[in-house]
């Protein structure tokens, strides 16, 4: 059930959208044997062309609170890290819930990314992704 929360969380993601937004294609993928190749799956349809905002940021290792130290990252030697990238769509944007293995083509650059995980959060879905 939707609570009011959920509501104004949809206003503010169709205004970051607005903003932000950019053009996706989902592609669901099957596979009819564990050792087959996916091949795109004949009961869900192709959506294209909705709209989910992406994000791909790296991070460096070490770059907190001076003197914090974790694990073999010293400090004055940063290391360098990254997080997967992701894409945030509004849950009504899609048909039917995204799963892994599904394949995201994103329309501003062309590039295909395969869907690792999904996360429901609140009104959306975030599609963390495989290059």
């Amino acid at each position: 059930m939707a609570t009011p929360f959920d509501a104004f969380a949809a206003q503010l993601n169709s205004a970051v959208n607005g903003l932000r937004g950019e053009a996706f294609t989902l592609t669901p993928m099957s596979r009819p044997d564990r050792n087959a190749r996916p091949i795109p799956d004949p009961d869900r349809a192709e959506v294209a062309g909705f709209t989910a905002t992406f994000d791909d940021q790296g991070a460096r290792a070490g770059s907190a609170v001076e003197g914090w130290d974790v694990g073999t990252i010293r400090k004055g030697k940063p290391g360098h890290t990254s997080d997967r990238p992701a894409v945030a769509v509004e849950r009504s944007a899609l048909p039917y819930r995204p799963r892994e293995g599904d394949r995201l083509r994103r329309a501003a650059t062309g590039d295909l990314f395969e869907i690792g995980e999904v996360v429901q959060a609140g009104s959306l879905f975030i599609l963390q992704l495989h290059r």
